[in-house]
């Protein structure tokens, strides 16, 4: 159970797997002039990952997606355990492999390798990821409209016992005052109207940590928060980030990646750090509304507000709009 997945059939399927066309038929139909969109750095940053399913991510990313698009794959080894060997990628020229000497946290290597990245656009992805085909385009099209959007792909599931691709509804992510992800079904009229659903919809957050984004324009947001630990939290804050500081986000529905969705690991302290994290953004962010996420968590406020006094200035920087308007623009379910 080390990998919370069925390591052992995974180890059983070829990198290189095929999988089903997860996309509408709508979205098979539409071409896009590869020439004129923005090349893009894949970055994934994984700690004890297996082979099999590491391996599955690069071989999929390679095989479905335009060679004149792919800057490179950042591979960012978090300080697996010793003796752990990420072999059979020196073959790909364009997949650069980096070892923290250290463990630094999802986090703060997405951050690492973003610095690294060559390509105009940063693709963040998991470790245990299967892309599907033409699923790059869409949402680089996206970005190539407007550098100040932030696109995110439909999430299908990969099967954690089976390892069965299981082609998933289009959902919106959504939040509680916990800072929860929850998955919103589509308004009304959306869920009416299929050829609607083939087109990018506004989304009130990232899914997850998997997305898309110019990459001056990660900076000039000035990343992730420097001081998040570990894992957890950095889509809350890249997205009331994007929101109210004058971007967008929108989740594409032809644009498809299999993921498998397992349980977490125990240890390394892993849930404070994940709290300190979702404090730091109800701190800088969420205003008076904050108050709502100290009430739902019994752990309580932990931080004084010097812990956060950088990304407040940041804010103040960059002019952002309130967590009102968020909720009343963005978000007002």
């Amino acid at each position: 159970r080390t990998y919370n997945f069925n390591k052992f059939l995974s180890d059983r399927l070829a990198a290189d797997r095929p999988i089903p066309d997860s996309r509408d038929q709508l979205c098979r139909t539409r071409k896009y002039d590869t020439t004129s969109l923005p090349t893009v750095s894949v970055i994934i940053s994984f700690i004890n990952e297996a082979n099999s399913t590491l391996m599955r991510t690069v071989h999929s990313v390679i095989n479905r997606t335009p060679v004149n698009l792919l800057t490179e794959i950042i591979l960012i080894d978090d300080f697996s355990n010793s003796g752990k060997k990420f072999i059979r990628i020196t073959h790909f020229s364009n997949v650069v492999l980096i070892h923290n000497s250290k463990r630094l946290g999802v986090i703060a290597s997405r951050v690492l390798g973003s610095r690294r990245a060559q390509g105009q656009v940063l693709m963040f992805l998991d470790s245990h990821c299967e892309v599907n085909v033409g699923w790059i385009e869409p949402l680089l099209t996206r970005i190539k409209e407007n550098r100040q959007t932030v696109v995110s792909p439909v999430l299908d599931a990969v099967d954690k016992d089976t390892m069965l691709y299981q082609p998933s509804p289009v959902f919106t992510p959504g939040f509680t005052w916990s800072l929860t992800t929850r998955w919103d079904p589509l308004k009304p009229d959306l869920e009416r109207n299929v050829t609607a659903q083939t087109f990018p919809i506004r989304s009130p957050l990232t899914t997850g940590g998997i997305f898309a984004i110019d990459k001056n324009y990660f900076r000039t947001l000035g990343e992730f928060d420097p001081n998040f630990q570990l894992w957890g939290g950095e889509n809350f804050e890249i997205s009331f980030k994007t929101w109210m500081c004058g971007g967008r986000i929108e989740m594409v529905p032809c644009s498809r990646v299999g993921h498998i969705f397992r349980i977490p690991g125990a240890g390394d302290n892993s849930l404070a750090t994940y709290l300190e994290n979702l404090e730091r953004v109800a701190l800088v962010w969420m205003d008076v509304y904050k108050k709502h996420y100290f009430a739902s968590r019994k752990e309580g406020r932990t931080l004084n507000a010097s812990a956060v006094a950088d990304r407040v200035e940041l804010r103040e920087r960059l002019g952002c709009k309130s967590f009102k308007w968020y909720l009343d623009t963005v978000y007002s379910e």
